[in-house]
Parts: C-alpha cells; structure tokens; sequence
C-alpha cells in the first residue's frame, strides 16, 4: 500500500475525529470557541491548517488502532465465515495473494482502505452524534426556533449513518475476504 494512500485514511479518520473533538469542547466552551477558532483560521491561513492535519493525523493513528481492537472479534467472525475446506487460513490466503499477485495486491489494498475508513466511520459518526446532541442540549437555548428541528435532525442523522455504516463495514469485509480467496484459487 502506497504511503499516501496510508496517509489519506489516517488523516480522514482523524479529521473526523477532530470534528466530535471539537464538539465535545465546544459543548463546555461555548460558541465563542468556534469563533475563535475560525479567525485563528482567517488569520493564520496555511501554518494552522497543517497543525490541524497533523492532529487529526496523529488522532487518525491512535483511533484507527483503537477501534481496530474494538471491532476485531466481529471482524474474525466475518473473516472465518469465509473460510473453506481445502483453504488455508485466511491470512495466509491474504499473504500468497500478496506476494503471487501484484494486480489482485492492488485490488485487495483499495477494498482494505475502504474498510479501514468505514470502520472507524462507525465509531466516528456515533461520537459526532452524541457530541452534537451535547451540544446542542448544553449551548443552545432552548427558547431557540431551531434547537428542536436541529435535534431532531442531528439524531436521525445518527441513527442512519451508525446502522448504515456497519452494514457497508460488513458488507465489505466479506468481499475482501471473498475476493482473497478467489484471488487465491486462480493462483492455485
């Protein structure tokens, strides 16, 4: 897998985690933190923006190991299921594809990003989530028009991206291990 490509999905998974960060944050400190933050981010253009990617790089690293350890023992469970008589574990299956294969290398490590991205999405999207409701039930009055309808939407928001992004997350560990053992059997 090409450095970049390593790069770009830390970095996302971070960048998402940077957001629920800040609303945790943002929950206590109140809106006049987002306008600080905003104008440090008028003021100080580039130098700031790369401070920013670089935690959300470094968040990226941890929380991506992190949730990884979290959702293994599914993660095993969809891998073994997989599994066929006369095949080898599928690690092993993964390992041969790697060093027989550079085109089905190549096809497994895009379907592996998709996957890394998503399962942190999972946890990522339901911290958003929570972090949003916070605060909004902790800065927003509550005579405020729009704090029931942003409430509402914020939750909906939740309870969709949550379900829909283990579904995909599932959906494409089975492929990827389903690929991996086609990729396999041709080389064999």
């Amino acid at each position: 897998m090409s450095t970049t490509m390593l790069f770009a999905e830390l970095l996302i998974v971070g960048l998402q985690a940077v957001v629920w960060m800040a609303l945790l944050v943002g929950a206590f400190v109140g809106p006049q933190g987002f306008r600080w933050v905003a104008c440090v981010f008028r003021n100080a253009g580039v130098p700031t923006t790369i401070g920013v990617m670089a935690i959300g790089y470094v968040a990226g690293v941890i929380l991506d190991e992190f949730y990884e350890s979290l959702i293994d023992p599914w993660a095993k469970h969809l891998r073994d299921g997989c599994r066929e008589n006369g095949i080898p574990e599928m690690w092993a299956v993964q390992a041969h594809v790697f060093v027989k294969s550079t085109t089905g290398t190549s096809q497994l490590e895009y379907m592996r990003s998709r996957i890394w991205i998503v399962r942190s999405s999972i946890f990522n999207f339901f911290l958003i989530a929570v972090f949003s409701l916070v605060y909004l039930g902790i800065q927003v009055d509550s005579s405020e028009a729009w704090r029931t309808g942003a409430i509402i939407f914020t939750a909906i928001a939740g309870l969709l991206s949550v379900p829909i992004s283990i579904f995909v997350y599932s959906r494409l560990v089975k492929s990827y291990w389903g690929r991996a053992k086609n990729l396999w059997k041709a080389l064999h």
